[in-house]
């Protein structure tokens, strides 16, 4: 996978996201209560609740038509919730693993999310 084909797919999930998510949804968004890690506080968790809720799954779904692993291979899986005929795996949508990879943007993602600012938050 090509660094312009990752930065690509993940503003195009961004956008998406802006678009499909919920004026509530967006505005349980918090900055200081991200932790990329965790099933609760990672930016679909904090929307939902729980990453792997059914608006969450609707969410990504919407948003993203690829996952990730966690060593960067692209998953072509129409299985949301990251789950194999073998088992649930670890998968992330290009956003995720760019906000887990990058967090300089971190602050300028939600802040573009929640309206806060006008000015597109990767480059």
């Amino acid at each position: 996978m090509t660094k312009k084909y990752f930065k690509e797919q993940t503003i195009k999930e961004l956008k998406a996201l802006k678009k499909n998510a919920t004026k509530a949804e967006i505005g349980r968004l918090y900055f200081t209560n991200l932790n990329p890690w965790g099933t609760k506080s990672c930016i679909y968790g904090q929307m939902t609740g729980h990453c792997r809720s059914g608006r969450a799954k609707k969410l990504i779904s919407l948003c993203c038509n690829e996952l990730m692993n966690t060593i960067g291979g692209i998953v072509k899986s129409n299985r949301v919730d990251g789950s194999t005929k073998d088992g649930p795996a670890s998968l992330y949508s290009f956003l995720e693993s760019h906000i887990m990879n990058h967090e300089e943007d971190n602050h300028k993602i939600f802040g573009w999310l929640k309206g806060e600012t006008k000015t597109f938050p990767t480059k």
